[in-house]
C-alpha cells in the first residue's frame, strides 16, 4: 500500500494521463493547475479583433501519442475518430497560398518521398538537402540527443533557411506546439519518423453534425 501523498503539477495532456493511470491503481492524488482550465495547451479563445474563437494546440495528431488517446478512450470519445489511408497534409503560406503534402501509394517511404519531390512551395535545391537529412534520420543507425535543439540540429546538417522555414518549422509548431529552439531534437525526430515515415492515417472528430478535422500520421 502505497501511503506517500502523490501531486501532479500541471493538469495537460501528461498530467491528466498520470492521473488516470493513478485513478486504474486507485492511487489517490491531487492535481494543481495555474489556470483557470484543464488541458494545457489544448484550448480554444475568442480573438475580439478577429471575431473568432482560436483554437490552439496540436493540429497534426501523430498516432506517436499514445496518452492522448488514452485519454479519449478514458472519456468515451475514441470512438468518434474516424480514418482514412491517406497522408494529405496542407501547407499555407503567408501570402495565403495553399498546397498539399501527400503521400502516394507506394510501399515503405517511397510514397511520402515521391510526394516531397512534388511539394511545390520548395526548390528542387531545398528538397535534395531535405531528402538526404529524411533519409540519413530514417536509418538504423541514426541517433542525436534531446540536449541539442531541433534548429540547432538542422542548421549542423545543412538545412537552408527556405526549408527549415517552409517544412520543419511548420511541422514543429504543428506537432509540438513550440518552436524549433525549443524542442529536444531526439524526441522531435523519434515522433516525426514514426509519424511521416510509418504507417498513416487521416482522422478526424465526428460529433452529430460537426466535424473537427486533425491530420493523425505514424505507426500503429
Amino acid at each position: 500500500m502505497l501511503n506517500k501523498k502523490i501531486a501532479i503539477v500541471g493538469c495537460g495532456v501528461a498530467g491528466i494521463s498520470a492521473s488516470i493511470e493513478l485513478q486504474k491503481r486507485k492511487i489517490a492524488h491531487t492535481i494543481f493547475e495555474a489556470k483557470r482550465f484543464i488541458g494545457g495547451r489544448f484550448y480554444s479563445f475568442f480573438d475580439p479583433k478577429l471575431d473568432f474563437e482560436i483554437e490552439n494546440g496540436q493540429h497534426l495528431f501523430s498516432s506517436a501519442y499514445i496518452n492522448f488517446f488514452e485519454i479519449l478512450k478514458f472519456l468515451g470519445t475514441f470512438k468518434y475518430l474516424k480514418t482514412s489511408k491517406n497522408l494529405s497534409v496542407q501547407f499555407i503560406s503567408p501570402s495565403g497560398k495553399t498546397a498539399r503534402l501527400e503521400a502516394l501509394t507506394f510501399p515503405n517511404q517511397f510514397g511520402f518521398f515521391l510526394g516531397l519531390l512534388k511539394f511545390p512551395f520548395l526548390s528542387f535545391k531545398s528538397k535534395t538537402t531535405l531528402l538526404k537529412l529524411i533519409k540519413k534520420v530514417n536509418a538504423e543507425s541514426f541517433s542525436t540527443t534531446n540536449s541539442i535543439s531541433v534548429k540547432n540540429f538542422l542548421l549542423s546538417n545543412h538545412q537552408n533557411e527556405e526549408v527549415i522555414k517552409v517544412f520543419w518549422q511548420p511541422i514543429g509548431v504543428s506537432i509540438f506546439n513550440n518552436d524549433l529552439e525549443n524542442i529536444p531534437s531526439a524526441l522531435f525526430f523519434e515522433t516525426f519518423k514514426k509519424a511521416f515515415l510509418g504507417k498513416y492515417f487521416f482522422c478526424f472528430f465526428n460529433f452529430g453534425k460537426f466535424q473537427f478535422a486533425c491530420s493523425i500520421y505514424g505507426s500503429n
